[in-house]
């Protein structure tokens, strides 16, 4: 593990212990912002996540509707 993060992590990690929560923890570590953005979203220009599918997309289709739901402020019904 890179040092500075198994210091930054180091009481994180004990409280998961105390816990007996399981974990796995990697680190990893890239210069310039692209090779970090190919190994986790890449590869550019497009990548394997699109950002900003799905916002503000009306869901009602897949499910029926509830009455909360149709009483939340952001259902717009079409």
């Amino acid at each position: 593990m890179l040092p500075r993060a198994h210091e930054a992590l180091t009481h994180f990690q004990a409280h998961l212990d105390e816990l007996d929560i399981v974990y796995i923890l990697s680190c990893s570590e890239q210069k310039p912002y692209k090779d970090y953005y190919n190994q986790y979203f890449g590869p550019l220009p497009i990548g394997n996540i699109q950002v900003g599918i799905g916002v503000a997309t009306n869901v009602s289709r897949f499910a029926p509707s509830s009455p909360k739901y149709e009483q939340s402020s952001t259902h717009q019904p079409s």
